[in-house]
């Protein structure tokens, strides 16, 4: 059986005739209750992840603000989901703005976490 998915819950919800706003509310509340259920069956384990070539070591401000534009990115990209469900919908432009947002979103990010060139084989 397929895992349930945001976009299940909240297509469901939008199917019993649940206004809009009220089905986005009870599907972020499902995907916060998925979120910490599995954070539960899930052996957390600490690690140090590996560098990235050019990012430098971050402030936790820096961290959180990233996270909450994931978030945010997030919600948006799965809202373009669900009106490409919608056969009226121009799928041409559909992809245009989920292009957009997307580099709108990494451009704030990069804005945030500001990485530096790299040095490559040759450089002084």
């Amino acid at each position: 059986m397929r895992k349930l998915t945001y976009s299940d819950v909240l297509w469901r919800e939008l199917k019993k005739g649940v206004p809009r706003e009220e089905a986005i509310y009870r599907a972020d509340r499902w995907s916060e209750r998925q979120e910490k259920k599995e954070k539960k069956e899930k052996k957390m384990t600490d690690h140090k992840p590996l560098p990235v070539a050019g990012y430098t070591a971050q402030i936790d401000e820096n961290v959180q603000m990233v996270n909450l534009n994931k978030r945010a990115e997030e919600r948006i990209l799965r809202d373009i989901d669900l009106y490409g469900m919608n056969p009226d919908v121009d799928k041409r432009w559909l992809a245009i703005a989920k292009n957009h947002i997307e580099q709108g979103f990494m451009a704030m990010n990069r804005a945030i976490f500001k990485p530096q060139r790299i040095k490559l084989d040759g450089d002084e």
